[in-house]
């Protein structure tokens, strides 16, 4: 029943419209409408965002070797210099090999000296005929095998000297602990990630922003960022780049804007605005959005010419501007556009125009 009633419905306005269009080019009939001038002018716009900051660096600082802490200088919450030192692993095991691989390796370094001297006798003594060259070889091999032995000893001190800097883990960067707990007496390893810490002389300013309108961001805009917290702040960033959304599916991007920071005040996570500015429209047609007629794939508007008679003019919005439609299509400056009484117009109807000032 009520799609009989909907049928009917549509029948009666179809006559309605034949009817007035008959009515009207007899020059019985015009159709009461208001009117507005289009507009030529350049479109500057913003779009007012809110969104967070971020630190642009917040790696997990991590221990070479395994390790027992036997210090810890810094906890979470602590402002760090770059090359200050973070922890001590317990380094005494390796202290007593290195002692001892020092030690022995003086003891290696006399015999050396002693090896030369006896060496040198030989080969005197050989050219006198007072001992054979085979004794002399004898001398001169083990010469060789204690060079070996020094060699191999300094090598294993240079490890152990190694080691005992992995003992010790210092800050990379200039920065803040943000996580980690205290591990002062326990046992630590690679890869479980000790001290997090923030490198925030860099940050970024995160916004979401509709990928719609993507195409109109003016990306070489300097965005002045103002941050809620600390209101005498004021910071100018540039676009650093466009990320996915974080939400699947709504049709948001992720805009980081990069700036260089130089007061400690500021923290990942603080609330900060801004107006990020979109792309200046030369000359642009704007046109009530009243005045936007949209029939299936049609998308149109109506004219009143110099004899009040309508005209379809066809458009492509570009874009929405205050209470306007940023529009393409064959307008010119100070024509008029109908935006009341547009529904049921059809072209050639005469109108009869309620706001004359408008003209």
């Amino acid at each position: 029943m009520l799609r009989t009633w909907k049928t009917l419905i549509s029948y009666l306005m179809v006559g309605l419209m034949l009817h007035c269009n008959l009515f009207a080019a007899n020059g019985g009939y015009a159709a009461t409408v208001s009117v507005s001038k289009v507009k030529i002018q350049d479109v500057i716009e913003s779009v007012a965002v809110v969104g967070k900051l971020e630190a642009v660096k917040d790696p997990w600082i991590d221990v070479e070797i395994a390790g027992l802490v036997s210090s810890q200088k810094y906890q979470r919450g602590q402002w760090v210099k770059k090359g200050d030192l973070l922890l001590q692993l317990n380094e005494a095991t390796v202290q007593l090999k290195l002692k001892s691989a020092i030690s022995l390796l003086k003891e290696q370094q006399n015999s050396y000296k002693l090896s030369q001297k006896l060496l040198n006798r030989s080969r005197l003594l050989l050219k006198d005929g007072h001992v054979t060259k085979e004794s002399v070889e004898i001398d001169e091999t083990n010469h060789a095998i204690l060079i070996l032995k020094i060699e191999g000893l300094q090598e294993n001190i240079n490890l152990l000297k190694h080691q005992i800097k992995q003992h010790k883990l210092y800050a990379p960067f200039d920065g803040l602990i943000s996580k980690g707990e205290s591990v002062h007496g326990k046992w630590v390893q690679p890869g479980q990630g000790v001290l997090q810490i923030l490198k925030l002389d860099e940050m970024v300013a995160e916004f979401e922003f509709p990928e719609i309108r993507l195409s109109q961001l003016d990306k070489s805009s300097v965005l002045n960022l103002g941050i809620d917290a600390l209101p005498k702040i004021k910071i100018k960033a540039s676009l650093n780049s466009i990320l996915p959304g974080e939400k699947v599916g709504n049709r948001m991007l992720l805009l980081r804007y990069y700036f260089k920071n130089t007061s400690e005040s500021l923290l990942p996570g603080m609330s900060v605005h801004a107006n990020i500015q979109m792309q200046v429209l030369k000359n642009a047609i704007l046109v009530p959005k009243d005045s936007i007629v949209m029939q299936g794939p049609m998308t149109f508007v109506y004219t009143a010419d110099e004899k009040n008679i309508a005209n379809k003019v066809m458009v492509e919005i570009l874009r929405y501007y205050k209470s306007y439609a940023v529009v393409k299509g064959k307008l010119k400056s100070d024509d008029l556009i109908v935006t009341r009484g547009n529904e049921f117009l059809q072209p050639g109807i005469p109108l009869k125009i309620v706001d004359p000032s408008s003209k």
